[in-house]
């Protein structure tokens, strides 16, 4: 796909704008026609809702939100649920219309799940019979659009998106590598990470030690004193980063939601250090001052407009002093709205004590860290609205929208980005949008501008040479290495037993030998639901079901097998089969990057006659799911349909040469 520069910024910015519209459209659109569309009983068991839930009263969280725990109704634990923290969900009495209260996903547990919502949530929310549903979460369309605004007032960060910049030197050189086991390539890209101004891009393929990298650039950095703001897209990639840089003894400090957080790094959340904070009691009696005046406020009438009748807010007190009517509206109900909103200015004053605590309580908390970690898009909290860094370190930024990206650059004078653009890309509903959105700023630099600002990391450490042969010739010019830990590493290193004497072709497919295997699989036998845009085929799911059975035979445990497919038909099919064994893990090419197994499983599913093969044209997509194993990769796919793409029939024949391929 082509990379697209910009002229002017005006363009930039109008460019953006639009096709984040449509994406946004796309997303609510998506899950309004599928509320309608399918029963609730059928949404909850795709994980996008839950059924029968009641609601408890918790109380508020050291950000202020109101939080309510919903469990169900007949105790018992939840069912699976895409539903996570971190997720917005609209909270309704059963029958959803898309207008009712949404709130956050805090944290969930086998039995529960707290939501937090903004506002005092409505009465029904803590009743019963409520139903959850995932909703589209408009947060982060309205922090990058802000973020898009702000970089008319920031030239620095606006030369650097249209690709205008001078590429200059920076004072800071590398005397000593804090971590002793970095190869040479890293060594290199963290030398020139930190001699290079304005922005510098780390191209880490599958396996070769990114986030290590990264977290050596940022230790170097602190080092030098220097205020570090590391992101990532995703939450999970940001605790990876937080975990490496706290083992490196920094002071670091994760602002997210804690219930989304891994546990090793909630020590050092923004919600956790606050609490431990001094001045953490007195931030709490204000809290339980607001919630007693907010609630003593609502016991009088609210000065709607029904009964306002065009009067002002002074109005309305000088009428209830002189115990007159107007218009209709008795006196009696006058001073009622006039005690409402007497309450209203208290509880207004104290809740601007409450953000000024807040403000300084997290102020001392950044000032005593040498990294603040942060989504892209949480670094966009309003917490963090006037903080600014020496240096911004964006992990995988091939993953990330642009214009998420925009919010952790515009507080920073320095921008470092690592990530790979030969894998995947970031995830885009709208198929309209995809060509304007799926392209990346780490993508559009590297493209033009590759030898001045960037540098490429070429030992690999998680495949065994013969898995990370083919995709290195095909994505990578051939330059990857294989570190000698893995290079001839196999099952037979595991250690499995009992291969021999499986029936055939098993005992042929799980020979350590063969490191990569492809299982034919007859033309025909993929299917289409109706009402569905995915795909699913049957005869792989049964036969992988067949595959997975055998590991566990031979002594591989459960979680270190990985079964992928691009299509979520086909996963939710693997999962009905055999998805209750503890420990497996069944996911689509997309819930699998930056993962690793020891054995991968792949389903390509597509089996038909004319050779179409859908969007397995994605060749990302492709290359994530063929560089997940370590020391076994096995697909169960019909060469006669995938043969029909060059890069496919390329992988198929270098199978064949390694003896890989089995004829169904």
């Amino acid at each position: 796909m082509e990379t697209k520069q910009f002229n002017s910024l005006d363009e930039y910015i109008s460019h953006f704008r639009k096709w984040l519209s449509v994406e946004r459209k796309a997303q609510i659109q998506f899950h309004l026609d599928e509320i309608k569309r399918l029963s609730g009983i059928e949404r909850q068991r795709r994980g996008r809702a839950l059924l029968d839930m009641k609601g408890t009263r918790v109380g508020r969280d050291p950000l202020g939100l109101f939080l309510v725990k919903y469990s169900r109704m007949d105790g018992r634990q939840l069912p699976d649920t895409e539903i996570s923290p971190g997720d917005v969900v609209l909270v309704s009495r059963g029958r959803p219309t898309g207008k009712e209260a949404t709130g956050t996903v805090v944290s969930k547990t086998r039995f529960t799940i707290v939501v937090g919502f903004s506002d005092a949530p409505p009465r029904y929310a803590y009743g019963k019979g409520i139903r959850i549903d995932l909703f589209v979460n408009d947060t982060p369309f309205t922090r990058m659009n802000d973020a898009l605004t702000q970089l008319k007032d920031n030239p620095f960060i606006a030369n650097i998106v249209l690709n205008k910049f001078q590429v200059e030197k920076t004072n800071i050189s590398v005397d000593k590598f804090i971590n002793c086991r970095l190869n040479e390539s890293q060594k290199k890209a963290v030398k020139n990470a930190l001699e290079t101004h304005p922005v510098f891009l780390v191209h880490g393929p599958p396996g070769t030690g990114k986030t290590t990298t990264v977290t050596e650039v940022i230790c170097q950095l602190a080092r030098e004193g220097k205020k570090v703001l590391a992101t990532a897209d995703s939450n999970i990639a940001v605790d990876n980063l937080a975990e490496k840089l706290i083992e490196a003894g920094l002071a670091v400090v994760r602002v997210g939601t804690l219930g989304r957080l891994l546990p090793s790094v909630e020590k050092v959340s923004l919600a956790t250090k606050m609490q431990e904070h001094k001045l953490y009691s007195q931030l709490q009696k204000l809290q339980n001052e607001f919630d007693a005046i907010v609630s003593k406020r609502n016991e009088f009438q609210p000065p709607t407009q029904q009964w306002r009748r065009g009067m002002s807010d002074e109005a309305i007190k000088k009428m209830a002093r002189q115990n007159r009517s107007f218009r209709g509206v008795p006196a009696h109900k006058i001073k009622a709205m006039a005690k409402w909103l007497e309450w209203h200015d208290k509880a207004t004053k104290i809740k601007k004590d409450i953000e000024l605590l807040q403000n300084q309580i997290i102020s001392d908390i950044i000032k005593n860290s040498d990294v603040v970690c942060a989504t892209n898009i949480g670094s966009g909290i309003d917490i963090l609205a006037n903080a600014m860094f020496d240096v911004v370190v964006i992990d995988e930024a091939t993953q990330s929208l642009e214009p998420a990206c925009l919010i952790p650059m515009l507080k920073g004078s320095r921008i470092i980005m690592a990530g790979d653009h030969k894998q995947l890309p970031p995830t885009v509903i709208s198929y309209e949008a995809m060509p304007h959105l799926s392209i990346t700023l780490f993508e559009r630099l590297i493209e033009t501008r590759k030898e001045e600002i960037s540098s490429m990391l070429k030992v690999q450490y998680r495949m065994n040479e013969r898995i990370m042969q083919f995709p290195s010739q095909e994505f990578y010019n051939g330059q990857l290495i294989a570190d000698p830990s893995v290079a001839d590493r196999t099952l037979a290193d595991y250690p499995i037993s009992g291969w021999e004497t499986l029936p055939s072709p098993f005992k042929e497919i799980w020979n350590p030998d063969r490191v990569i295997v492809w299982k034919d699989v007859p033309v025909g036998t993929e299917k289409q639901h109706r009402g569905s845009t995915s795909f699913s085929n049957e005869y792989e799911a049964q036969f992988i079901e067949k595959l997975v059975k055998n590991a566990l035979q031979i002594g591989i445990k459960p979680e270190d097998i990985g079964v992928i497919s691009p299509y979520e038909d086909q996963i939710a099919l693997m999962k009905r089969l055999f998805g209750d064994i503890e420990g497996l893990e069944i996911k689509t090419v997309d819930g699998f990057q930056g993962r690793e197994k020891e054995v991968i499983i792949i389903s390509f599913v597509r089996a038909n006659t004319n050779g179409n093969i859908g969007f397995l044209n994605d060749l990302r997509r492709f290359n994530v799911s063929i560089t997940r194993a370590k020391t076994k990769l096995i697909i169960v796919g019909c060469s006669q349909t995938l043969e029909t793409h060059p890069t496919y029939a390329r992988f198929i024949n270098y199978i064949k040469s390694l003896d890989g391929f089995i004829k169904f």
